[in-house]
């Protein structure tokens, strides 16, 4: 089924593909549910069926929210879509899995929501950050992580902060800040996808 509406999709047979997908969308395998909804998504695009191709990229983008069409592979418009779905969908992308981070923190499952929080950083981290800070806010969480006592201006302060040792430090401080009950104040500065806790 997957195959030949592969298949279909790059002969251009956008209905005929579209109607496989739909058909075997329903009892899909889970190791096959992103394929499908990608290529309905496609489909969709290519057909000009906006409303129908936007939820199936939600449902692409809330699988893997790091998911983006190669740009060898795609024409200008099905790029333009996920990236209009990735501005839409993302901050509430972001505040689902941060919830069910914490909740998992709540229940002291500190294993589970550290790599929940690392996904929730690594949306941060993407380069739609600036497009998803229009409509959410987004912070910068500063404090130390480098070898105390070390020289200043130095290179192994410079490396220290590249370790594995630290990034598990801004881990746990990310966990800590959003467990505690510090007061907190957010200062936005010119540019719309940086803002900085005082």
């Amino acid at each position: 089924g997957l195959s030949l509406a592969r298949e279909l999709y790059a002969s251009a047979a956008y209905e005929d593909a579209l109607a496989i997908l739909n058909k075997i969308q329903p009892n899909v395998q889970a190791s096959d549910r992103l394929a499908v909804n990608q290529y309905r998504a496609f489909c969709l695009v290519a057909l000009r069926r906006t409303t129908e191709a936007d939820q199936a990229i939600e449902a692409v983008l809330s699988d893997e929210p790091s998911y983006s069409p190669a740009v060898a592979d795609a024409s200008p418009r099905l790029l333009s879509a996920f990236e209009s779905g990735r501005q839409r969908v993302l901050p509430a992308i972001m505040q689902r899995k941060y919830t069910h981070a914490k909740a998992r923190f709540d229940n002291k499952e500190f294993a589970a929501a550290a790599a929940e929080f690392d996904e929730v950083l690594k949306i941060l981290n993407s380069t739609d950050l600036a497009d998803v800070s229009w409509n959410v806010p987004t912070i910068t969480l500063n404090y130390p992580s480098n070898i105390p006592g070390l020289p200043g201006h130095n290179w192994a302060n410079a490396i220290a902060m590249a370790t594995p040792i630290a990034h598990k430090g801004t881990t746990a401080g990310a966990i800590d800040w959003k467990s505690s009950r510090w007061s907190v104040s957010v200062t936005w500065t010119r540019a719309p996808s940086r803002s900085r806790i005082t």
